[in-house]
């Protein structure tokens, strides 16, 4: 099975709303890969970016799905090796970040492209 594929079937199979959003993406081909693939770093990198990245979305009205359990899951993780990679789809770009081994879903965000209506 390839990275996408096990990717794929990782997110398909989970309980996540998000992941599942992004599985269905994929599968219809609705949604692409950024960039050329995972990217390894400490899970405490990934949790300060991505704290980040959820209040300064949150600061714009951006719709953000899967920020709670995922920012608690890579704060668990510590300094633990994950994988991320990203994706996009005509709304939302999405973030999937998986255990080293590519084997379980550690979690998934997303931010819709366009500014919430006031």
């Amino acid at each position: 099975m390839n990275e996408m594929s096990q990717l794929t079937s990782i997110l398909a199979s989970s309980n996540d709303e998000t992941a599942t959003q992004l599985a269905a993406a994929i599968a219809h081909s609705t949604a692409r890969a950024i960039g050329k693939g995972g990217v390894k770093q400490p899970a405490s990198d990934y949790l300060a970016n991505y704290e980040l990245r959820h209040r300064s979305a949150v600061q714009r009205s951006f719709v953000t799905t899967g920020f709670g359990a995922t920012l608690d899951a890579l704060r668990r993780l510590g300094s633990a090796p994950v994988v991320g990679f990203a994706f996009q789809d005509d709304a939302r770009t999405f973030m999937v970040f998986v255990n080293e081994a590519q084997t379980e879903l550690v979690g998934c965000v997303a931010v819709a492209k366009a500014e919430k209506a006031p």
